[in-house]
C-alpha cells in the first residue's frame, strides 16, 4: 500500500511538469514496469501496481496547463489560476484517496494486488 501511494504521489507531482497525460504515460509506465520487476512481489501484484499507476497518470487537475481540457475551461475566463489550482488540488487528493481505498479493498479481492 505504501508503495502504491508513494508512486501515485510521484506520478501526480511529475504530471505538473508535463502538458499531456499521454506524454507522461509514455515516459512513466515503462519506468514503473522496470521498477516493479525489482520488487519482491508476484508478477500479478506488479501488474496491479502498474495498472494503478496508469490510472493515476490521468490525474491532471492541478494546473490549467496539465491537460487540453483544462486549457479549454480556463480559456472561458470564468475563473482564475488560483481558483483552478485550489479545486484541482482537492480533486487530486480525492482521486488519490479513492486509489488508496480501492488498493486496500476492491483490487485485492479482484486479484490485482
Amino acid at each position: 500500500m505504501a508503495i502504491v501511494l508513494a508512486l501515485s504521489l510521484f506520478s501526480v507531482v511529475l504530471h505538473i511538469g508535463f502538458a499531456l497525460a499521454t506524454g507522461l504515460a509514455s515516459t512513466l509506465i515503462p519506468i514503473m514496469i522496470a521498477f516493479t520487476q525489482t520488487l519482491p512481489v508476484s508478477a500479478q501484484t506488479a501488474f496491479g501496481i502498474v495498472l494503478i499507476q496508469s490510472f493515476v497518470v490521468s490525474f491532471g487537475f492541478i494546473l490549467p496547463t496539465n491537460a487540453p481540457q483544462n486549457m479549454q475551461c480556463y480559456g472561458t475566463g470564468a475563473f482564475t489560476t488560483p481558483q483552478f489550482t485550489k479545486v484541482g488540488l482537492l480533486m487530486t487528493l480525492a482521486g488519490l484517496g479513492l486509489i488508496a481505498l480501492l488498493s486496500v479493498t476492491i483490487w485485492p479481492l479482484m486479484g490485482v494486488l
